[in-house]
């Protein structure tokens, strides 16, 4: 599945995209890419971090 780009495309056309890999960041970096966190989210994990 390399960085999931077919699986990718296949999601952004509405399509029902299948892939497979061995090493399971690729599945992390694929989600990021089709559902990726809100605006809201990312200043929340920003001000966590801040706060360590």
């Amino acid at each position: 599945m390399e960085r999931g780009s077919t699986v990718l495309l296949a999601q952004l056309m509405n399509r029902i995209g299948i892939g497979s890999d061995i090493n399971p960041l690729s599945s992390l970096l694929l989600l990021a890419r089709l559902e990726p966190p809100q605006l809201p989210e990312i200043r929340e994990r920003i001000r966590a971090v801040a706060r360590k």
